[in-house]
């Protein structure tokens, strides 16, 4: 849809909407006809544009997950290749959460469907970490070493950073810091004696 159709503007109504229906009534319960209401259009104008509670649903999921790798992706650029941007990658998945509780109430009422899509965004969240921040576990000296390798390093840093996302602690930088210390040992690291 062009942004210069008036029922685009109707249609990312009826996406908003179905976000603040969600966080109201949970995903479980939520019915077209709650997403009407939240969003201020007729049920049959959501039918108009979503030919299921499914479909919706899908493209909300889309749009939404869009959202956080386009947003993730601009912070993560900004930060200086090193500590700096493992850092970022780590600390944003719970601010991002922390910033909209409909994921939380989500991840709570509906673990499933949160899970689900981990899962199916899992390869394009991971390619996102590697093109961001695999240059530098490359460079690392475990890895030059042949101790370990960087796609072993990718991956624990991408479950880590979904951990933080699933289960934010009271302080998400604090996970960036004590990974980033764990990160600092690692390029520290005197592989002349393995």
């Amino acid at each position: 849809m062009s942004s210069s159709d008036p029922s685009a503007s109707t249609h990312d109504r009826i996406l908003d909407g179905a976000m603040h229906a969600i966080a109201k009534h949970g995903l479980a319960k939520l019915a077209m006809r709650d997403v009407g209401e939240a969003a201020g259009v007729a049920r049959g104008t959501v039918y108009r544009h979503f030919a299921n509670r499914d479909a919706l649903l899908a493209e909300l999921g889309a749009r939404e997950a869009a959202r956080f790798m386009g947003r993730w992706q601009e912070e993560l650029s900004a930060q200086p290749l090193g500590e700096p941007r493992i850092r970022a990658v780590l600390e944003y998945p719970a601010r991002f959460a922390a910033q909209y509780p409909i994921l939380q109430r989500l991840i709570e009422s509906d673990p499933d469907y949160v899970l689900r899509a981990i899962r199916e965004y899992y390869p394009v969240i991971k390619s996102t970490v590697d093109q961001l921040v695999g240059p530098m576990f490359a460079e690392n000296p475990l890895v030059k070493a042949g101790i370990v390798r960087g796609e072993q390093i990718l991956d624990l840093f991408v479950r880590i950073m979904i951990s933080s996302f699933l289960f934010p602690g009271d302080e998400p930088e604090a996970l960036g810091r004590d990974l980033s210390s764990v990160y600092r040992a690692m390029r520290a690291s005197d592989t002349s004696a393995s």
